[in-house]
């Protein structure tokens, strides 16, 4: 391979494009539309994204943090009474935004994730603002929350036991009525 030297009187450069070194070229044809100071800024700038420099992570993160806020404000105030963001709870005075979430009114959260709701937190309430905020949640604080699920767990587990407990005793008792023996006199 023959190296390439530049084309300029008296330049010694090797391994030049378009036959001049970049001194020389600068020179001769002008300069390049990347010397601008716009685009200096816009290729240190994707550089440093590239790279995942501290101060475009902080950026991103802030960005997302305020997006995320402004959207699971919406989806509470509108799940919440009269537009006001505070938990749906009777005597709760829970209003900070960090403490509330949505709730499922009618505990179908499994249904509704095998129909496609699939999603938690600031996805759900995209989703839910994306279909105009359908009928079937409201706004809870984390402690009525669990309170509510604690007390379906309850009455679940009461009928299972009284399921267990009935199911058996039907069996025998109805056992005896099916096989009385018919005696003629």
């Amino acid at each position: 391979m023959r190296e390439r030297f530049c084309i300029a009187t008296g330049c010694k450069k090797v391994n030049v494009s378009k036959g001049y070194c970049m001194k020389h070229r600068r020179q001769i044809l002008g300069p390049f539309p990347s010397d601008s100071k716009e685009s200096k800024v816009k290729s240190d700038t994707r550089m440093k994204r590239r790279k995942g420099m501290p101060i475009f992570k902080a950026e991103r993160n802030a960005r997302s943090l305020e997006y995320n806020a402004k959207v699971k404000g919406r989806a509470l105030s509108h799940y919440s009474k009269d537009g006001i963001i505070k938990c749906q709870a009777e005597g709760c005075e829970v209003n900070d935004p960090d403490m509330l979430s949505l709730d499922h009114i009618n505990n179908d959260g499994a249904k509704d994730r095998k129909l496609g709701r699939g999603y938690a937190g600031v996805a759900l309430y995209g989703m839910l603002e994306r279909e105009k905020f359908p009928e079937g949640f409201q706004t809870l604080c984390f402690n009525h929350q669990s309170k509510k699920e604690l007390e379906r767990r309850r009455a679940h587990a009461l009928s299972t036991i009284i399921l267990s407990y009935l199911v058996p005793t039907m069996f025998f008792t109805s056992y005896g009525k099916d096989l009385q023996c018919q005696t003629q006199s």
